[in-house]
């Protein structure tokens, strides 16, 4: 991701070093930006006590060892290969979605098909009703909070139109049912409230330290703070 290469461009402890055949020619959305970041990391003053190589466009395809990995076999865009020693491998292909009862599911993409957010029939094209998804089940696994806040805003959107243009299905039970209904299926639910109050704890604890914000580090803190405690 774009926001990922970006943290690249500014390494603590660490020399970037990518290889330039490898970045060359491309495409895709947000490419030249991707290149340029990688490009001004390479050319600060190489002064770090890691290293970094960047390696791109290598597909891998063997673990080569006896007892213990002692290499890895990968293969270029033009049908050649290259093996490159290493005692440690770590396994970092990313996520992909999976398909969820009862609902459509677009197996290439691992993704529910949608469109802004409208769960649709693969066959006929059209939204199911009442059906909704958001996040990387929407759109696939790019983008971080930033981009799952708009997506989400645009679900809701979509939901709220549906709402007022009366396409929905009247509820068959009223607001304090589904209340009970939520609390019983999530009761560490945190709503809106108590997200406000994660905030305010937060910043206090920030505060105290000359900073805008401290995170909360573990599950049980957050929940401590959202019930005001």
């Amino acid at each position: 991701m774009l926001t990922d290469m970006t943290k690249w461009s500014h390494p603590r402890g660490n020399e970037v070093v990518p290889s330039p055949w490898q970045v060359t020619g491309g495409s895709t959305v947000g490419f030249a930006q991707r290149r340029a970041i990688i490009d001004a990391a390479a050319q600060r003053e190489r002064s770090a006590a890691r290293r970094i190589v960047m390696r791109f466009r290598l597909s891998p395809t063997e673990l080569v060892g006896d007892d213990a990995v002692s290499g890895v076999v990968f293969k270029r865009p033009d049908g050649t290969t290259e093996t490159l020693e290493t005692s440690l491998v770590v396994r970092a292909i990313g996520f992909r979605g999976r398909a969820a009862p009862g609902l459509p599911f677009d197996d290439s993409a691992g993704v529910i098909p949608n469109v802004a957010g409208r769960v649709t029939d693969p066959t006929t094209k059209q939204p199911v009703r009442g059906v909704y998804c958001t996040g990387w089940i929407k759109r696939g696994p790019t983008g971080g909070i930033g981009s799952n806040r708009a997506d989400s805003a645009e679900t809701i959107s979509s939901l709220l139109s549906d709402l007022a243009e009366q396409r929905l299905a009247e509820p068959s039970e009223d607001v304090p049912r589904l209340i009970d209904l939520i609390s019983d299926r999530r009761p560490d639910l945190v709503d809106a409230p108590g997200w406000w109050r994660i905030d305010e704890a937060e910043k206090r604890a920030g505060s105290a330290s000359g900073r805008q914000r401290v995170k909360l580090p573990t599950f049980e803190g957050l929940l401590r703070a959202a019930r005001g405690g």
